[in-house]
């Protein structure tokens, strides 16, 4: 996921449960900034599946979804691309595997 300004990206870990964070240049080549930025959920892996992460529309916040539990946790992104958890809810939307849709 790439920040509007195209400066950040982020990556979720499902075998780790965490966030990666990336710097972008001006060509789109990545540098790793923070292997672990943050957790994806308080829970330890493997009970967790972090596979949903988006931005607000002006990234300034990073949204990531627990499909295992629906647990929904918000980031703020700092100047630097550094993240900071301001919000936590569990159980906040459907879980269940992705991609799946129900006939």
């Amino acid at each position: 996921m790439l920040t509007d300004n195209q400066r950040y990206a982020y990556a979720t870990n499902a075998m780790s449960n965490d966030i990666s964070s990336y710097r972008a240049d001006s060509r789109g080549n990545l540098t790793l900034l923070q292997s672990v930025a943050a957790p994806a959920d308080e829970l330890p892996a493997p009970f967790v599946i972090p596979a949903d992460l988006t931005l607000s529309r002006n990234s300034q916040f990073l949204y990531v979804r627990n499909v295992q539990d629906g647990d929904l946790r918000a980031f703020s992104i700092g100047s630097d691309g550094f993240l900071t958890l301001v919000q936590a809810i569990p159980a906040a939307l459907p879980n269940g595997e992705v991609g799946v849709a129900s006939s």
